[in-house]
């Protein structure tokens, strides 16, 4: 029983590999793209609150955010999968 849930395994190891390996690649460049937008959107913040422009700093803020939550989230998804990942190829060895 345990060969036969391991042959279902298998395939889903070599899947979720590629895609951790992917995933890796897409946030790592993900994160050079978006990091100069976070600190441009940073500064147009600190620009708005001193000029007073509060509709302005709202806008880049939840801009900002969004930004931050996404590449947060990718992140996140990643690791996961790298350990699920792990977990499988661990049970493929057992």
């Amino acid at each position: 029983m345990r060969m036969i849930l391991k042959l279902f395994v298998w395939p889903m190891v070599l899947l979720l590999g590629t895609l951790c390996f992917l995933g890796t690649i897409a946030y790592k460049v993900a994160a050079y793209v978006i990091s100069p937008l976070l600190l441009l959107g940073l500064g147009c913040c600190i620009y708005c609150a001193v000029q007073a422009r509060w509709t302005e700093l709202a806008i880049f803020a939840v801009t900002v955010l969004g930004l931050f939550m996404i590449l947060f989230l990718m992140i996140w998804l990643v690791t996961n999968a790298e350990d699920l990942h792990k977990w499988m190829r661990d049970f493929l060895t057992s």
